[in-house]
């Protein structure tokens, strides 16, 4: 990746796209921590990313989905969204210790409950999540980062294995919680519609170097993105 630069308006809602391999989810890599930035700087409300670990990157507010959900199948579905609130201090260990402790179990719980109710899966609390289907599984780790009140929100591929009713609803949960909390949202995914309904403006990659940043309808229009992402996807 190189001589990659824009910037995100806190609240705003940007799709970052291109073929597969230019390295979308490369950069959700480099802002959480996982891979360390060898050049350049990531700013995030003023602070340098650089250098800091996972764990202090999600303290400052950044939470994000992977490519395929990161769940503990240990757990059941509301304990799955509980470890989001003040995720980066919580461990299944730790959740055993709230549940003797009913105030703060009780008070995690409630905003775990509205998390997962809002992505519609409600009524699988109490569920394995090893047994929900692919996209439901998706959605719970969606739940689990809403949860955690997040100033900036990574979504990787969040429409991958669910229905269009499924992604129409997350269309509306997305937009209703950037609107209401001020959350700002980048969105990786394949599904043109999605990304047309959901994202103000849209980041385009190819071979890991910026090819466009525009507003969506622009983009999306334009030659060269049909050419490179586009025409690639169909």
């Amino acid at each position: 990746m190189s001589d990659i630069t824009f910037r995100v308006r806190k609240g705003e809602v940007v799709g970052l796209v291109g073929s597969n391999g230019s390295g979308k989810s490369t950069l959700f890599n480099v802002i959480t921590g996982i891979y360390a930035v060898s050049a350049g700087r990531i700013l995030f409300q003023g602070q340098d990313l650089s250098g800091l670990s996972r764990h202090t990157i999600a303290r400052l507010g950044i939470a994000r989905t992977f490519q395929s959900p990161r769940l503990f199948t240990g757990l059941s579905v509301l304990e799955n969204a509980v470890i989001g609130v003040d995720a980066p201090y919580k461990t299944p260990t730790l959740l055993n210790l709230l549940r003797q402790l009913w105030i703060p179990w009780h008070r995690y719980a409630s905003a775990a409950r509205g998390a997962i109710s809002a992505c519609r899966l409600g009524m699988h609390e109490d569920r394995n999540p090893a047994t929900l289907p692919y996209g439901e599984r998706r959605l719970l780790e969606v739940s689990r980062c809403l949860v955690s009140s997040p100033s900036l929100l990574l979504l990787d591929e969040p429409t991958a294995g669910l229905s269009d009713e499924e992604s129409n609803a997350l269309i509306r949960l997305l937009h209703g919680t950037a609107r209401d909390t001020g959350l700002t949202l980048i969105v990786i995914d394949h599904r043109v519609s999605f990304i047309r309904a959901l994202c103000d403006r849209l980041v385009v990659l190819n071979h890991g170097e910026l090819l466009e940043d525009g507003l969506t309808a622009a983009v999306l229009a334009a030659p060269h993105v049909i050419a490179a992402y586009l025409g690639e996807e169909g």
